[in-house]
């Protein structure tokens, strides 16, 4: 009796302890979703990662709300604390989305979509605005747009400036009716206004898709920023404009199709049809080393955007490099033996004869010298080149081109070799440098330029120039007076002497800068300017000018005729 006594006590006791258990348990909050007439969204526990999306006929969901009065939008990621209930929102189609700004045509007869305002998922552009047709979806018309999951375009619509690449959620076109201009192929939004070569304009870059096939002709960046495509097919008939494949950061290779008459794929690089032209080396593709064939002259622009290699090797056929894009990883380049338009020294990209450099890998960092017998900084040679913090250029170089340092967001300093021969620093060479301090400067005759931005550097940015020199870089570089730190070493002073031919003297001059001499005088003469020959046969002399040397110059007359 005494053991069923204390078995039924310990049964008691564990089903209080189970309630009480049950009791204490929190249950997560439960996120219920009224779509408003629309098609039913499923019950969430605590979370829903994504935008639900619901379905209503003539309508598309603009956005979910925690409230009937749409007062306050739910934005996802979404968590609730407790259990809630999100009201859904809808545009109607024909009225089109409120937050787009319109502006007539010039003849007044239609109206230009120019700029969407609100943060909604669905953004439906109308047949209509105010009783006229809608034409035109201007560019910028989704700038700073991320959150857009759907964009329904118009039956009017016939030109569409915006590309679309910005729209990160974007994972839907539409076309509303039917419009001779575009429409939906392959979920990406197409230009079908020529049946014989439509042209895919935009795919959405919010639809994760592993796998796509092209078979017609790509419109410049349609694929920008794409970062689901591992494996793009072109199939018989794709074409595509420059750049159609860009930055698609997920892309591992490309496969063409043996009949397609435009590209060809080898290794799952993009080329031409008979390799001669590398258009696109995949973003995402495997291996540390790019092996250019010899077969390639010519590498596009963006070829290389983003791509991971370590290494780009150029084949003996190479004979025109044209990318200057991005590439975070890149520390050297190579040229094959018998290139006879490149060469590579210290892993930099220069011309076979050594007079311009081209290139500069963009993961590279520290102090960068340039070779000795260097004539010319190309555009974009330094370009994003990150890790760079100072550049060292030998005498040689004569001219710093438009854009040589572009975004170049570490390089504090720049300095030219003692006795520089810089005759030309064009003015945007140093765009988005704002962390530079200091260029140090030592020609006599200071280089040619029609000026930088000097306010955008580093606070205390300086120009270092020779001591002696400061009057005449004021002269010329005026743009950048209160910059100049004239503490570099001096530069040799010559002497002019002003043979005036006959007339009254004019002295000589010794010194650095030569500014307007004395013009003398001639008895029934009529002086008309200096010369450096006597017999006065080429230009005259303009002053100011440098001296480079001791020079004589010569007074020139005219017979006074009263």
């Amino acid at each position: 009796m005494k053991k069923k006594t204390t078995f039924a006590l310990l049964a008691l006791l564990f089903l209080i302890g189970i309630i009480a258990g049950c009791s204490e348990r929190q249950t997560d909050p439960i996120i219920t979703f009224d779509s408003n007439g629309g098609s039913a969204v499923a019950d969430r526990e605590k979370t829903t990662a994504v935008f639900p999306v619901a379905t209503k006929d003539g309508y598309r969901i603009e956005g979910w709300y925690e409230d009937k009065n749409f007062n306050h939008r739910a934005t996802f990621p979404y968590t609730a604390t407790q259990n809630v209930t999100l009201y859904a929102k809808w545009t109607d189609v024909e009225k089109g989305s409120e937050g787009i700004e319109y502006e007539r045509t010039e003849d007044g007869n239609a109206f230009v979509a120019v700029a969407y305002r609100d943060p909604s998922y669905s953004v439906c552009v109308p047949d209509e605005h105010l009783g006229l047709p809608v034409v035109k979806i201007a560019r910028g018309f989704m700038k700073n747009r991320s959150y857009v999951g759907l964009f329904l375009i118009g039956k009017n619509v016939e030109q569409i400036e915006e590309e679309f690449y910005r729209c990160v959620s974007l994972v839907r076109f539409e076309v509303r009716g039917v419009n001779k201009t575009y429409a939906v192929e392959s979920d990406a939004l197409a230009d079908v206004s020529d049946e014989n070569e439509k042209k895919i304009c935009a795919y959405p870059r919010g639809l994760k898709t592993k796998e796509y096939t092209v078979d017609i002709k790509v419109k410049k960046d349609a694929f920008l920023y794409n970062s689901s495509i591992q494996t793009l097919a072109l199939g018989e008939n794709a074409s595509a404009e420059e750049g159609a494949f860009r930055e698609m950061t997920a892309l591992e290779s490309f496969a063409v199709n043996e009949r397609n008459g435009n590209f060809s794929s080898k290794d799952g690089i993009l080329y031409s049809k008979d390799l001669t032209v590398l258009y696109n080396y995949p973003c995402n593709k495997s291996g540390a080393e790019a092996v250019i064939p010899d077969s390639v002259t010519t590498v596009k622009d963006g070829a290389f955007a983003e791509a991971k290699v370590g290494v780009i090797f150029l084949g003996k056929g190479v004979d025109s490099f044209e990318d200057y894009s991005y590439s975070p990883n890149l520390t050297e380049f190579r040229v094959k033996s018998g290139n006879s338009y490149y060469k590579a020294e210290g892993g930099l990209l220069y011309g076979a004869d050594g007079k311009v450099l081209y290139r500069v890998p963009q993961a590279i960092g520290g102090e960068v010298r340039v070779e000795a017998g260097t004539e010319t900084i190309s555009n974009f040679a330094f370009s994003e080149t990150v890790k760079i913090t100072s550049v060292f250029l030998p005498k040689s170089v004569k001219t710093v081109s438009d854009f040589a340092f572009y975004y170049c967001t570490a390089m504090t300093e720049l300095r030219f070799e003692e006795e520089s021969e810089a005759e030309e620093i064009q003015g945007d060479a140093f765009v988005k440098c704002e962390e530079l301090e200091k260029i140090t400067v030592t020609s006599r005759v200071p280089p040619k330029t029609d000026g930088f931005e000097c306010g955008t550097f580093a606070n205390g940015f300086k120009i270092v120039i020779p001591d002696n020199a400061k009057e005449t870089y004021e002269y010329f570089w005026n743009f950048a007076v209160g910059y100049f730190d004239a503490s570099g070493r001096g530069v040799a002073t010559f002497t002019v002497t002003f043979d005036s031919n006959g007339g009254s003297d004019a002295g000589s001059f010794h010194g650095l800068l030569v500014k307007e001499p004395i013009n003398p005088t001639k008895d029934g003469m009529i002086f008309t300017g200096w010369y450096d020959n006597e017999e006065c046969f080429g230009e005259k002399i303009e002053f100011p000018f440098v001296t480079v040397g001791h020079a004589t110059l010569y007074a020139c007359w005219e017979l006074l005729i009263e």
